[in-house]
């Protein structure tokens, strides 16, 4: 049986698709990058400097206990990487969502059918690992800790 309302989509309401999946992308992949800045402190401790010794270890009370001089060039990073991606976004109309040419290593495959695969399973990851960003938040604002995964 099928729906008798009509499913819009992205273009139909006038967005642009592939803002959408660049965000994403974006998205996906700082969350993949939370995610490890949540389990590593617990797994592996602090860096081994001294600006992280008045530092907790729970992400969320760490970010306001970083001192003004780490805080502002960690900003300033942001910016930059932004402003980069910005460019090459909005300045390439006929950029591919995602693809910003960073592959110092390599790891990219040669392969478009490999490619593809590798894509997609960036895509559901970075998916995932929003829920788990999500779910670890939750976690330590209820009980103050991620007990139960690490």
């Amino acid at each position: 049986q099928t729906c008798a309302l009509p499913i819009s989509t992205i273009t139909e309401l006038g967005g642009d698709l592939a803002y959408v999946r660049e965000a994403e992308l974006m998205h996906g992949r700082q969350a993949m990058l939370a995610t490890v800045g949540f389990v590593a402190p617990t797994l592996f401790g602090k860096l081994p400097v001294a600006w992280t010794k008045d530092v907790s270890l729970n992400p969320l009370e760490a970010q306001a206990q970083l001192p003004p001089e780490v805080f502002y060039q960690v900003a300033l990073s942001i910016f930059v990487a932004e402003g980069l991606r910005a460019q090459i976004i909005f300045g390439k109309p006929d950029s591919v969502p995602g693809d910003h040419g960073f592959d110092p290593f390599g790891w990219a495959p040669k392969d478009p059918e490999a490619l593809h695969v590798m894509k997609t399973k960036e895509v559901l990851n970075g998916r995932l690992a929003m829920i788990a960003v999500v779910g670890f938040y939750a976690q330590l604002k209820v009980t103050g800790s991620i007990w139960p995964l690490i």
